[in-house]
């Protein structure tokens, strides 16, 4: 939605034009459980340009979760972070 005048600190967020909600269903062997996240976006309104930047931003975040999980990446102490 970029109807947002009711966000009290929009002001904080340079560039935000919209906030977005994706709502996932989780599914597992009976039970059906339902995720809700909240994005703020310097996109405009577009419903198909939102979930794509959802999905793009998740498969980089499950990929870090790997080389973490896997390569205990985060537990390296020779990387400048």
């Amino acid at each position: 939605m970029e109807e947002i005048k009711w966000l009290e600190s929009k002001k904080e967020w340079k560039g935000l034009k919209s906030i977005g909600m994706e709502e996932k269903t989780i599914i597992r062997g009976e039970e059906r459980k339902k995720e809700y996240r909240y994005y703020i976006s310097s996109l405009k309104e577009d419903i198909e340009l939102f979930s794509r930047s959802v999905r793009g931003h998740w498969s980089v975040e499950s990929m870090h979760w790997h080389l973490d999980v896997t390569f205990k990446e985060d537990a390296n102490k020779t990387i400048d972070k």
